[in-house]
């Protein structure tokens, strides 16, 4: 059903936007064939006159030539971070050049350290990882092997784009159909992933990752990638000779990257696409796909400096004269499903922006963070439940929100369980609050730092992190908790080293030994001991952790140098790894043996 506001209050606010906003609302406005779904016709239709390539036009030339450039540096070859990443020799060379004098692009040697890691690691599991079936699996690679390195990792003090994940556009773009032309409803965009300017708005990057096997989201993407070219060629300075330009990027489940340049090739509002696509199983192509990335996060520094300070708040004054124009919404925002349902939503009287925060928008949980005088910065990729939030007065307060539903309140009574219990193993995060909320619980803890495998130097950290991960399982154990969902993204550590933290208690069953015994598959694909992926019979919940564990350690011991501390945890994860569950060597065996190796 569709709720229309009358005719003339619809009419009232459309041409208040073509007086006050008249360029803008032109540029932000798009036609497709049905609102309840988008098709490759619809981008067709609003290129006005350009085209849809494989080869890029002339017009393209200076982008593609900026994004598939060497990266230059001046560092000393005896760098150790150089050092590892020039063992993939004739790769390093293709992206990488040196040079004594002379601008450099490569500011900081953990360039390097990204670059050696999607080939020591990446690229040697790519073949796996495309078999696996697990599409957050592969999400997870992607992004934070070729996505978080150059635009979060390394510009998090960006004054020019910032980085998110699964946040709306900060302004809408307007739909109508061909049949009702002056039927205007706005729809604000919500991708996987972008990259945006702070200040004036415009995204920059966008994409979808690991999407329906419809094109669905590709085509919806890159109908949004029209209207956000036409917005960031509006706020460039008067007389500049930047030429604006948008890259979307489609992630497929054969992990095939799908990377698109959208940008003006002619008078007027006439647009191009050009398409290439990167098959990131294989090492040239990671290696292509990496550089562009690097490169991509440098030009949009120069893009960012060309947009006129004067048209700052357009996008803004905007969206806020379009606030009770009807809104069209996707329902399950922030999950994929398998066809793309939208409805025209309203809120009784009052016209509401309906497609931002999923369960966050609920008004108890609104009333909480206003009381806490906190805000959301972001959802984390795949992760519609979890919100990142800051003080409104001190953003370097940050916490996490996580929602959890009231069938599931056994994952919060664990959490109080070992909260509760003090001891220098006990690995929750200290400092969790928790308040009911209409349909389930909230949930708020200190952020603690980065996945696992996010440890910026694991040589040096491996032997302290390894210990501090057998403690905090052991010490589960010990007080009745099997958590049955270990994983590099549920072991929390700064990226620098430091206190590891075990989070997400979602699956986590209470056991009095290794004796209990569960059924049912429960964890994350790659991550699940064969007894229990298997799905069949009863399963010991601890002898499962022990399993993960040594996955986990395993992963984590693949980003570092050979050394003697390295092969002996080798030899324990493949113990911990054995199919014969009984043959798992507890925590506190592997706590021992550590001990005697140490003296």
């Amino acid at each position: 059903m569709v709720i229309e506001l009358p005719g003339d209050a619809r009419r009232k606010i459309v041409a208040t936007l073509n007086a006050d906003h008249t360029e803008l609302f032109h540029c932000l406005q798009i036609r497709v064939s049905n609102l309840q779904s988008w098709t490759e016709t619809d981008i067709l239709a609003n290129l006005d006159g350009g085209n849809f390539l494989t080869d890029p036009p002339a017009e393209m030339a200076r982008i593609e030539g900026g994004l598939s450039r060497r990266r230059i540096h001046n560092l000393d070859t005896k760098n150790k971070d150089l050092v590892s990443a020039r063992s993939y020799l004739q790769q390093f060379n293709k992206i990488f050049m040196k040079q004594s004098s002379g601008p450099v692009s490569v500011t900081d040697p953990r360039e390097f350290v990204a670059f050696y890691n999607v080939h020591r690691c990446y690229c040697e599991d790519a073949a796996s990882i495309r078999a696996n079936t697990s599409s957050s699996l592969k999400a997870s690679s992607f992004t934070v092997y070729f996505i978080h390195p150059p635009f979060f990792y390394e510009r998090k003090s960006s004054a020019q784009f910032e980085y998110k994940e699964q946040m709306p556009w900060k302004f809408p773009i307007f739909l109508s159909t061909h049949t009702s032309p002056d039927s205007w409803c706005k729809f604000t965009p919500n991708n996987d992933f972008s990259a945006s300017s702070p200040t004036h708005l415009c995204p920059f990057v966008i994409s979808e990752v690991v999407s329906q096997t419809t094109e669905q989201a590709r085509y919806q993407m890159l109908v949004e990638a029209i209207a956000a070219l036409r917005v960031g060629h509006y706020l460039l300075k008067s007389g500049s000779d930047k030429q604006f330009f948008i890259v979307a990027i489609y992630f497929r489940e054969n992990m095939t990257a799908e990377r698109f340049i959208v940008t003006h090739t002619g008078q007027g509002r006439e647009v191009s696409i050009a398409q290439r696509d990167f098959d990131l199983t294989t090492a040239d192509d990671a290696t292509a796909f990496f550089r562009e990335m690097y490169n991509l996060a440098t030009e949009l520094e120069d893009l960012g400096k060309a947009l006129d300070d004067r048209k700052e708040e357009s996008l803004q004054k905007l969206r806020d004269a379009a606030s009770k124009l009807p809104s069209l919404t996707s329902e399950a925002r922030g999950q994929k499903t398998t066809t793309a349902r939208t409805t025209l939503a309203s809120d009784r009287d009052e016209w509401k922006l309906q497609d931002d925060l999923g369960v966050f928008e609920a008004g108890d949980i609104k009333a909480l963070l206003k009381k806490m005088n906190y805000k959301i910065d972001f959802i984390p990729f795949g992760h519609p439940r979890l919100a990142v939030i800051s003080h409104k007065a001190d953003d370097s307060k940050s916490e996490y929100l996580k929602y959890v539903e009231e069938r599931r309140k056994n994952e919060v009574e664990i959490q109080q369980h070992l909260a509760q219990i003090k001891s220098p193993s006990n690995h929750t995060i200290a400092g969790a609050q928790v308040w009911p909320v209409l349909g389930g619980t909230v949930i708020s803890t200190p952020v603690a730092g980065g996945w696992l495998t996010s440890l910026k130097n694991p040589d040096s950290n491996l032997w302290s992190v390894a210990q501090q991960l057998f403690e905090a399982v052991d010490f589960m154990h010990e007080h009745g908790v099997a958590h049955l969902d270990l994983k590099p993204q549920n072991i929390i550590i700064p990226p620098l080293g430091g206190w590891l933290s075990i989070i997400d208690f979602n699956t986590s069953v209470r056991i009095n030994g290794p004796d209990d015994t569960f059924c049912g598959a429960v964890g994350t694909d790659g991550y699940m001991p064969p007894e229990v992926e298997a799905g069949m019979g009863r399963y010991s919940a601890l002898r499962a952790d022990l399993w993960s564990c040594g996955k986990t350690l395993e992963e984590l011991c693949l980003l570092c140098r050979p050394s003697e501390e390295r092969q002996l945890l080798l030899e324990i994860a493949d113990r911990l790894l054995s199919e014969t569950p009984s043959a798992r060597p507890t925590m506190a065996n592997v706590l021992e043996l550590m001990s005697s190796r140490k003296g």
